[in-house]
């Protein structure tokens, strides 16, 4: 089986956070001072990777930042951004194209300021759009993801970002990349008058957690020298395409829906998106997907005779998805183990549901789905007992952060 994503173009023109300058000096009032006020890039709200969720948005601003630097400390990420202007009746131009906005290093401070050279000024006669991204991303890369957006520019407010070859899976474990966007339009006097774009990160992607318990025999988990044995463990799991039980049910594909599809032989894929809209592209699913292989995962015993309301399932794992249709797609536990045995299992496959029929279940982008898996070890069953849909955890940040 292969890993099958999708093929994107994502026209993205949504939430993404960006940060600003302010001018140190003022001098007066006049026009001539207003025309060298510098353009500042500043984040008021952020929302990161997937694993980055602390409450305190001092802190996760301090990932944030830190997530810009590599493992040899080299000042590598930041966001992007690409900023149209309108002045007067000259042409529109592209006056930012991918400038990588980044934590500057020459400051002391642990919340270290935003910027980006070269510095570009605010033109009271103009109008403007930017439109941010994070992470920064470089452009025209074959096998990995890349930023594509208009040179000739005909209107600034408008425009568009591409953001290709974003894998249709990616298992959340510190490598995957929570794409956020965002877009601001307006002018120096009226949306940008503080000489501030204030950008509001929101994510691009879906994220699908799995859960699961046991009950019935318990299997106690032993272990030896580090080494753990028994108990009931989780390795694989496999998404496959949903088949009509007759004539007279409907089929997974409608006519114009958008599910997964086919991958490219590198297995990178393109995802389109305008807005909160939904591509209207139709697609065929080629193979299975596996969502899951040789995990190991343990799972929780759940004692039904006794109460425990403080028993919470075990985490299987956590992903970023691309927003698809998902309508009775076929779940299987291809892969568990129960106790000390040998030999793998394979549960009953059963059809699981996410989103809602408004949007005719198409998973949405921010927006969290959970699946709680129950097995009985003395029935041998697999069941899914609940399905969450919520809100991917997003916080305001209490600070302003500016690039000078």
């Amino acid at each position: 089986m292969k890993i099958f994503c999708k093929t994107l173009g994502i026209a993205a023109v949504m939430g993404v956070q960006l940060m600003m300058l302010h001018s140190c000096c003022k001098h007066n009032n006049s026009d001539d001072d207003m025309r060298v006020l510098p353009i500042v890039m500043n984040t008021v709200q952020a929302g990161t990777k997937a694993i980055i969720d602390n409450p305190d948005g001092e802190e996760r601003l301090k990932q944030m930042i830190k997530a810009c630097y590599d493992d040899q400390r080299n000042n590598v990420g930041g966001f992007g951004v690409y900023g149209y202007k309108k002045a007067g009746t000259l042409a529109p131009q592209l006056l930012f194209n991918n400038t990588r906005v980044f934590p500057d290093d020459e400051s002391s401070a642990e919340l270290k300021p935003w910027i980006y050279r070269p510095i570009r000024y605010w033109d009271r006669t103009a109008s403007y759009q930017f439109i941010a991204y994070w992470p920064h991303l470089p452009g025209n890369q074959v096998d990995a993801p890349y930023v594509e957006a208009p040179h000739t520019v005909t209107t600034v407010d408008k425009e568009y970002l591409l953001i290709h070859n974003i894998p249709n899976w990616q298992y959340v474990d510190g490598t995957e990349m929570d794409l956020m966007t965002d877009v601001e339009v307006g002018r120096f006097e009226t949306e940008f008058y503080t000489g501030k774009v204030n950008f509001r990160f929101r994510h691009l992607l879906s994220q699908l957690i799995i859960k699961a318990y046991y009950v019935g025999t318990e299997y106690p988990v032993t272990e030896t020298a580090g080494v753990k044995s028994g108990g009931v463990r989780i390795n694989g799991i496999t998404l496959s395409e949903y088949e009509p039980a007759d004539a007279t049910e409907t089929a997974l594909l409608k006519e114009g829906q958008t599910k997964f599809q086919v991958m490219d032989y590198i297995g990178i894929v393109n995802f389109t998106q305008t807005l909160q809209s939904v591509s209207n592209t139709t697609v065929t699913m080629d193979d299975d997907a596996v969502l899951l292989k040789n995990a190991n995962a343990y799972i929780n015993f759940k004692d039904e005779m006794q109460e425990n309301p403080n028993f919470e399932p075990e985490t299987v794992g956590t992903w970023l998805m691309v927003p698809h249709r998902w309508y009775k797609l076929n779940l299987t536990v291809n892969d568990f183990k129960v106790g000390t045995e040998a030999n793998s299992r394979v549960s009953k496959t059963v059809p699981v549901q996410l989103g809602q029929q408004v949007y005719d279940y198409v998973t949405q982008p921010g927006r969290t789905y959970v699946i709680t898996l129950l097995f009985n070890t003395l029935e041998g069953g697999l069941q899914v007992e609940s399905v969450v849909e919520q809100t991917w955890t997003e916080h305001n940040v209490p600070r302003e952060l500016y690039n000078l």
